[in-house]
């Protein structure tokens, strides 16, 4: 046997005890969930407790399996313990990426079936969306240069907007902060035809 697919092993055990034990405020949770999805070594292990190999063919399957051999968490709660890191959040999106010829019912978490978030505000779609259709500025989000918000305004794939109070002096100065001058004459332009 390898020293790799023992030391898979290893970071696996790890990584089960981090998430099935509640010791996830570890700094070495993401690094190593990072380096196992990296490098994938969800996909083949020794396990010193089983004492056997253990192999699965998705990560979903690797993840939603009870212990010893799987996870026995939700891809969900992974995201949600991946707290705001934009690189763990893609790693994971990346190996629960559905295949050419899954549908949208592919993917069973649990025994529910899941829907990938395929558009809206979520930051796994921007990650998603920037990393096939923006690649450059993907990886200013992964390097922490950039929200995942700011990467799809930044690429052109949402428009940037604003909050507005209900109050005409706040009004004002929020239009005054937002705009430049040949902006505020077309709002002011359009708000005399209005009134005329």
């Amino acid at each position: 046997m390898s020293a790799s697919l023992r030391e898979s092993g290893i970071l696996f055990t790890a990584i089960q005890r981090m998430v099935t034990q509640e010791e996830r405020e570890q700094e070495s949770y993401p690094l190593l969930l990072k380096h196992i999805l990296r490098d994938k070594l969800w996909q083949e292990r020794f396990d010193d407790q089983l004492k056997r190999m253990v192999k699965f063919d998705t990560f979903e399957q690797c993840v939603t399996t009870p212990p010893l051999e799987g996870l026995g968490v939700t891809i969900d709660l992974l995201k949600k313990l991946a707290r705001g890191d934009n690189e763990l959040i893609d790693l994971i999106d990346q190996a629960t990426a559905r295949k050419p010829g899954d549908n949208q019912y592919t993917m069973v978490h649990n025994n529910i079936m899941s829907h990938n978030e395929t558009q809206g505000t979520s930051s796994t779609y921007a990650l998603r969306k920037l990393r096939k259709d923006a690649p450059e500025i993907h990886k200013l989000v992964i390097k922490g240069e950039l929200s995942p918000h700011a990467g799809m305004i930044k690429a052109g794939f949402r428009k940037k907007t604003i909050t507005i109070i209900d109050d005409p002096k706040a009004v004002g100065e929020t239009l005054l902060k937002h705009f430049n001058h040949g902006e505020l004459g077309i709002i002011l332009q359009i708000i005399f035809n209005e009134i005329n």
